[in-house]
């Protein structure tokens, strides 16, 4: 739906803490017709994950534009990636942006991340 975001962190060090977010409209900013919500360590990201030190303060941002969601590396250190559907074992980084469909997992530090 237009405007509102299921995040779940589906594993990495974060397990047993927030592991479930909702966030709405009033999240994030609206720029250009898109939706923009950052991802980090850091307290001023919309979706802050604390405890991983393989994410960076300001890590990425997943962004709603038109109904489809895309997530974009903020030129993280240690970098994003999403799984290899041909081999679990083998995740693929990615610099830039790739396009998030629901229930796809991907990789930011070491937690899996998975919007609903």
């Amino acid at each position: 739906m237009e405007g509102e975001l299921v995040l779940m962190i589906m594993s990495g060090v974060e397990d047993g803490n927030e592991r479930h977010y909702e966030l709405v409209q009033g999240d994030g900013i609206w720029e250009s017709g898109s939706w923009i919500l950052t991802l980090g360590r850091h307290e001023r990201n919309d979706i802050m994950i604390r405890y991983d030190s393989f994410i960076s303060r300001f890590h990425g941002e997943l962004i709603l534009t038109n109904g489809k969601w895309t997530y974009k590396d903020l030129n993280s250190t240690n970098g994003s990636f999403y799984e290899d559907p041909t081999d679990f074992f083998n995740d693929i980084r990615f610099d830039g942006s790739i396009s998030i469909a629901p229930r796809q997992l991907f990789r930011v530090g070491r937690t899996w991340i998975c919007i609903g």
